[in-house]
């Protein structure tokens, strides 16, 4: 048997699959052309297959030794590339109408199969419609397990295959937009108190009070120890404010301006004599001067008497 017999055997049967009246001789023919030309015919409805990519493994040859069973399970592996061996045409579906023709040496590739393995579903190298082809007229490069497809599926694969779109402006988002309204918050300033001028007191002007007595109104010289020879003058000094200081003061004695001593509450207290050296005849009232004096340097003063002797009669 020639290679033009086997080849219009082979593809009458793949004619009688795919319910078509294909003329075996005419296809038998192109091949023979194809063959002795060393180039393949396009048919009208369709483009020359090249090289694919995208979906995975390796490419689909067209040409080769006919009769190869190219499909055989393997390890559940993706897409498989196969090589077809007679020039012919590319179905729409198993059983199908022929929407194209691919030739010898071009490569397709394979993304699912029948349930039974006898078609195999291809695309092209521009991604376009899936189509179909009798297993047995492609050889494999590289035996893997295709998913099973049906024509249905692949209808829906081509429908669905996406397209660039851009979507038109919205009129109404352009010609209604108005400008944000402006929200402005009032910002109330801080409130600025002026400094506090200090608060001038007023001056002190109130004198301390003052009162004073004695607890002996007559004092003789020291040389006399059984008279009195000493005094014991008491302050009752009062101030709004306080007293700071009370003095005595006199003449004609030693020891004026002498300090009176702090006691309890008000009270001051002062020691007046002894006195020593005076003269026989020495007699004198010594008038004593009081002054009390508060922090404002106010002042008051008041006077006790007391007699001094030189001698003691007794």
């Amino acid at each position: 048997m020639t290679l033009d017999d086997e080849l219009r055997r082979r593809l009458q049967q793949a004619a009688d699959r795919a319910g078509e009246g294909t003329d075996p001789g005419a296809l038998a023919q192109a091949v023979s052309s194809a063959a002795a030309t060393g180039a393949g015919t396009g048919g009208a409805g369709g483009t020359p297959w090249k090289l694919l990519g995208g979906l995975g493994a390796s490419g689909l040859v067209v040409g080769g030794i006919l009769g190869l069973t190219v499909l055989r399970p393997d390890d559940g592996g993706a897409d498989t590339t196969f090589g077809l061996r007679p020039a012919g045409s590319v179905f729409d579906c198993p059983e199908g109408s022929p929407v194209a023709t691919i030739r010898s040496g071009d490569r397709v590739f394979a993304i699912g199969r029948t349930d039974d393995g006898s078609w195999l579903a291809v695309r092209g190298l521009d991604d376009g419609p899936v189509n179909w082809l009798p297993a047995e007229a492609i050889e494999v490069d590289e035996d893997r397990d295709l998913p099973v497809l049906t024509c249905a599926e692949t209808i829906i694969m081509d429908v669905e295959a996406p397209s660039s779109t851009t979507a038109a402006p919205d009129p109404a988002a352009t010609s209604t937009s108005e400008p944000a309204a402006s929200t402005t918050t009032a910002t109330t300033a801080p409130t600025t108190v002026p400094p506090t001028s200090p608060t001038t007191a007023a001056p002190d002007t109130q004198r301390p009070g003052v009162q004073v007595s004695t607890d002996v109104t007559e004092i003789y010289d020291n040389a006399y120890p059984t008279c009195d020879n000493e005094a014991v003058l008491t302050a009752s000094a009062t101030d709004n404010v306080g007293v700071t200081s009370v003095t005595g003061s006199w003449s004609g004695l030693p020891g004026s301006g002498a300090a009176f001593t702090k006691g309890s509450g008000t009270t001051w207290t002062l020691q007046f004599g002894p006195f020593s050296g005076l003269g026989f005849a020495y007699n004198e009232l010594v008038t004593v001067t009081v002054t009390a004096r508060d922090a404002a340097g106010n002042s008051q003063a008041t006077t006790v008497q007391i007699r001094v002797y030189g001698e003691c009669l007794l």
